[in-house]
């Protein structure tokens, strides 16, 4: 997760301004300042990057790739931050559905 995904950033072009605006709406439901929509879209890309560097790694070790070991090592990198991040939803009240996005 980069800086810059804890906000919704804006361009004032006209006065090459880069504005961070907090990424819940004033009165939108928001776990840790974070609306549904944010926590969603970083379980699906961590659901997504699990399910495509299973089959890469899977694939590797078929075909004796050494770089099998390093894909599984990619893994369980994500999955760590798939952990932490539904660590840190539970402790925020985030509901259990949004894990399960695809």
């Amino acid at each position: 997760m980069s800086f810059f995904s804890n906000f919704r950033m804006e361009i004032n072009r006209a006065k090459s301004e880069l504005i961070l605006r907090p990424m819940a709406e004033p009165g939108e439901q928001a776990w840790d300042g974070k609306p549904a929509l944010w926590w969603k879209l970083k379980f699906k890309q961590y659901n997504k990057r699990i399910k495509e560097y299973k089959i890469q790694a899977a694939q590797a070790v078929a075909l004796g790739n050494p770089r099998s070991q390093t894909m599984t090592q990619v893994v369980r990198f994500y999955e760590k931050l798939h952990k932490y991040l539904a660590l840190r939803g539970s402790l925020f009240g985030v509901p259990k559905n949004f894990k399960l996005a695809k």
